[in-house]
């Protein structure tokens, strides 16, 4: 359990200290879980054109400029944008969760299964969102 907030803390930190030109999402998960995440705009209309990582592995990061229409409505730091996150194993896609954070901000996926922590961060690191509950993958 220390060694997850130790992780967070210097997660963070590292982020405040970087220029954000985008937001970014980490997969810090303790146990190797890999994960899988969609940009979630309504007025992109297709997903097929909106940002997304798939198999994201423990120890990976996924960023994408705010200044990218694929990654965010407006192109402003303090835009609002939304992704779907989903526990992805390889063979099948499990829970998902979608949160919001701000577009020059980043998401922390970590903690392990029994204790998942899913937190989103504004751009000079002030907690943003974190949901509590999964939902099942459609």
């Amino acid at each position: 359990m220390q060694l997850y907030h130790l992780l967070q803390v210097l997660c963070v930190l590292w982020a405040i200290v970087q220029s954000t030109d985008g937001y970014c999402v980490y997969n810090d998960d303790s146990e190797g879980t890999s994960i899988s995440i969609q940009a979630d705009q309504v007025r992109l209309g297709s997903y097929s054109s909106s940002f997304k990582r798939t198999a994201m592995s423990a120890g990976d990061k996924g960023c994408c400029p705010y200044d990218n229409e694929d990654c965010c409505d407006r192109p402003e730091r303090d835009a609002t944008a939304s992704l779907l996150i989903t526990e992805d194993d390889g063979i099948s896609l499990g829970p998902s969760v979608h949160i919001s954070l701000q577009c020059g901000g980043w998401i922390v996926y970590g903690g392990n299964k029994a204790d998942r922590r899913i937190q989103s961060y504004t751009h000079d690191g002030v907690l943003y969102d974190s949901p509590r509950a999964f939902t099942k993958a459609d």
